[in-house]
């Protein structure tokens, strides 16, 4: 049975944990247990659940369950906690409500409202993952990457600056972005700022967007000197957003760049693992990128884990979106390696010179990715639909006669290439 969804009961009545966790587990969740503050950290340390539910009085605990729920809040605020309570503290229960607990449950239990309370939460959370921050979700399969989640988890709890160091394409962006996810600052503005060329007026106007919400500057090692300066300046005044960066490497190696703003930016560092030393995470983050209704055949399993991933991240999430396109053209719902091991050659499309492999296609320019990309699709699609131009434009949501235009200008892009016939299809 496949989990509804991982849950972590705090409370220290042992009987009562037992009785929570076989209700739920009954109806497919996965449970977690912890009878005091200590263990309720250790688990969380492993990985955000999906829910808690929380006993208020919490004995022999160094905090109790308001300020477990306190701190809770800080850390994520998209998290559904559900409160435990007695007849005598019904008031408490009330309280917590205001401080961002989803509900309370009243000892003794009734089983039919606890588990529609359990599903309206989860369902809750998960609705406002969604609207905050367009469902950034973070593996952690392996010790390193749990190591990373565990930093990310304490850098979300706090207002420091955080600087991502991790080479290209390893989803330093994406991991910002949950740590903005899971801050205070979740459903504010989370504003990007690419520090190649970026001149101190484009900062300035970035950290406006950001208002109160996160500014990130990508690969700020490439700032320039001037920029770099108004930078600083910025942090020393205190500004309203939060400002994070990432770099290819510590700070403190990159030429050329001012060791009083590395410093200022360094506050919290978080080192992400390339994709190789992550392999563990591979399949999980496949079927994240493929979304729901997917499956992943032990075959493309064992492929997506023996790949040189040399573009890391943003390869694994281009070979997917290819092999997606293929699921979808041949009406297939689970990926299997030849999805995977089918990768588009721009030969095909007359580019001799070159493999066409996805991890090419993102190191190209935008035009020729494009061309090359749309040639094989069409090619594709037009091999399906036995050449009717009316059935590929209805397949591709495209008008019939902007169609024809498409693959007239794909026809003459061939020609002035010089690259050969290209696709028979299209070419005919």
């Amino acid at each position: 049975m496949t989990a509804r969804g991982n849950i972590l009961i705090i409370d220290d009545e042992k009987d009562i944990r037992f009785l929570l966790s076989e209700i739920l587990e009954d109806e497919g969740y996965t449970v977690a247990e912890a009878a005091h503050s200590e263990a309720a950290y250790a688990e969380l340390a492993k990985g955000m659940p999906d829910l808690v539910i929380l006993d208020i009085w919490l004995e022999n605990s160094d905090r109790d369950g308001m300020e477990i729920l306190a701190d809770l809040k800080k850390k994520s605020r998209t998290l559904p906690v559900l409160m435990i309570s007695g007849h005598g503290n019904i008031e408490m229960a009330v309280k917590a409500i205001k401080l961002g607990a989803y509900d309370f449950i009243e000892k003794p239990f009734n089983t039919d409202r606890l588990l529609n309370l359990v599903g309206r939460a989860i369902e809750s959370g998960r609705l406002r993952r969604e609207a905050t921050a367009g469902t950034v979700s973070l593996s952690a399969e392996t010790p390193e990457m749990q190591a990373v989640q565990k930093a990310a988890i304490k850098a979300a709890s706090t207002d420091a600056r955080v600087l991502i160091t991790a080479p290209w394409g390893a989803g330093r962006t994406h991991l910002a972005r949950w740590i903005h996810q899971e801050s205070p600052r979740a459903g504010k503005p989370f504003v990007v700022l690419p520090a190649h060329d970026a001149a101190p007026d484009a900062f300035a106007d970035a950290l406006s967007r950001a208002g109160q919400g996160t500014l990130l500057i990508k690969d700020v090692q490439n700032l320039p000197r001037d920029t770099q300066a108004a930078v600083l300046a910025a942090l020393g005044a205190r500004t309203e957003a939060r400002v994070m960066a990432t770099a290819a490497a510590p700070l403190k190696s990159a030429a050329d760049f001012s060791p009083d703003l590395a410093e200022r930016l360094s506050v919290a560092t978080i080192a992400l693992p390339a994709l190789d030393d992550r392999r563990g995470e591979i399949v999980a983050m496949a079927m994240a990128f493929l979304g729901d209704g997917h499956t992943v055949h032990d075959d493309a399993a064992a492929w997506l884990r023996h790949h040189p991933w040399t573009g890391q991240v943003a390869e694994l999430r281009a070979v997917i979106t290819m092999a997606q396109l293929r699921m979808n053209l041949a009406g297939a719902r689970e990926l299997r390696a030849a999805h995977l091991e089918a990768e588009p050659a721009m030969q095909e499309s007359g580019k001799d010179d070159q493999s066409g492999t996805a991890a090419q296609w993102l190191a190209s320019d935008l035009r020729t990715a494009r061309e090359a990309f749309e040639r094989w699709y069409f090619d594709h699609l037009m091999d399906r639909f036995d050449g009717n131009v009316s059935q590929v434009a209805a397949f591709s949501g495209m008008e019939r006669t902007a169609l024809h235009r498409k693959l007239k200008a794909l026809r003459e892009g061939e020609n002035d290439e010089g690259g050969g016939e290209g696709p028979a299809r299209i070419a005919s």
